[in-house]
């Protein structure tokens, strides 16, 4: 990724874990650890798949 301005901000997200706003600077590498956000999970969504095998006689 290419910045023009090292002021320029990386907005990180992802779901369950809590938002970062790193500046850019003068770096050439950013090393994020995404820390849980715990308060963001009240609902969770468990989606089960089964093969059913239907028997004929």
């Amino acid at each position: 990724m290419q910045v023009n301005y090292a002021a320029d901000v990386l907005t990180v997200t992802f779901m369950g874990y809590a938002q970062q706003e790193i500046t850019v600077g003068n770096r050439d590498f950013i090393n994020v650890e995404l820390a849980p956000n715990t308060r963001q999970l009240n609902e969770v969504v468990v989606t089960v798949r089964q093969a059913v095998t239907a028997f004929t006689k």
